[in-house]
C-alpha cells in the first residue's frame, strides 16, 4: 500500500507533512528567470529537504524543477546527481545547460537499473533539457535514459539516478513538457519506477 499527498502552490500548508515522506515528487516551476518561482529557494525550504534527505527520503525532480542555481550545486548534485545549470554558460543567457524540443527517441543508459523494469524505449515530442551540470566523475550516477537532440554529436543523459550514503536515493528527469507523453504507458511507467524504486 501506498499513501499519496498531492501538495499545490510551492509547499504543503504544514511542512511537518514531509517527515514522514519516503519520497519526495517535484515538478514546479525553475529558478532561471526568479529563483523564489522554485519552491526549494524560498524562505527556509531547503533546510526542510535537507532534513527529510538526512533521514534516508527519496527525491525526485521533474522537468522544469532540475532548474537550480550554482550557490546548491553540492546539495543538489549529492540528492539527485545533477541539475539544469543556467550560471555559468556563455552570454546572452549564461546557460552552461541547453533546451531543444524534436520528436525524439530514448535509449538506455544503464539498462538493468530497476527504474526501467518493465519499461521500454519510447518517443514522442519532448521538450528535453541536457547538458546537465554533474559532479565530475560521480561514481553514484547511472544514466538511465539517453538520447541525441538534433544538431549534437553526443547522446545525453536525461533522465539519471543516484543512490546516496544515508540510504536516499534521487532521480533526475528533464523530459515532462508534452502532457500528451502521459498518455504513453513506457514514459508513465519509468516516472512511477522511479517514485516507487
Amino acid at each position: 500500500k501506498a499513501r499519496v499527498e498531492a501538495h499545490f502552490h510551492g509547499w504543503p500548508e504544514d511542512p511537518l507533512t514531509l517527515d514522514d515522506a519516503d519520497t519526495i515528487f517535484l515538478t514546479s516551476d525553475g529558478t532561471d528567470r526568479d529563483e523564489k518561482n522554485h519552491p526549494l529557494y524560498v524562505g527556509d525550504h531547503l533546510q526542510v529537504i535537507e532534513r527529510q534527505m538526512k533521514h534516508g527520503c527519496g527525491l525526485v525532480f521533474f522537468h522544469w524543477s532540475t532548474f537550480s542555481p550554482m550557490r546548491v550545486h553540492d546539495q543538489i548534485t549529492e540528492w539527485v546527481g545533477g541539475h539544469f545549470d543556467y550560471e555559468t554558460g556563455n552570454a546572452p543567457n549564461h546557460w552552461y545547460s541547453a533546451i531543444q524540443t524534436w520528436k525524439a527517441g530514448s535509449k538506455f543508459g544503464t539498462p538493468d537499473h530497476p527504474i526501467l523494469r518493465g519499461v521500454k524505449p519510447f518517443s514522442g515530442q519532448e521538450e528535453y533539457y541536457y547538458r546537465i551540470r554533474f559532479r565530475e566523475n560521480d561514481p553514484r550516477l547511472k544514466p538511465i535514459i539517453v538520447t541525441r537532440p538534433p544538431k549534437e554529436t553526443n547522446d545525453f543523459a536525461v533522465g539519471w539516478a543516484v543512490e546516496r550514503a544515508d540510504g536516499g536515493r534521487g532521480f533526475g528527469f528533464t523530459g515532462g513538457h508534452f502532457y500528451a507523453n502521459w498518455w504513453n504507458a513506457d514514459f508513465r511507467r519509468l516516472i512511477l519506477n522511479a517514485i516507487v524504486w
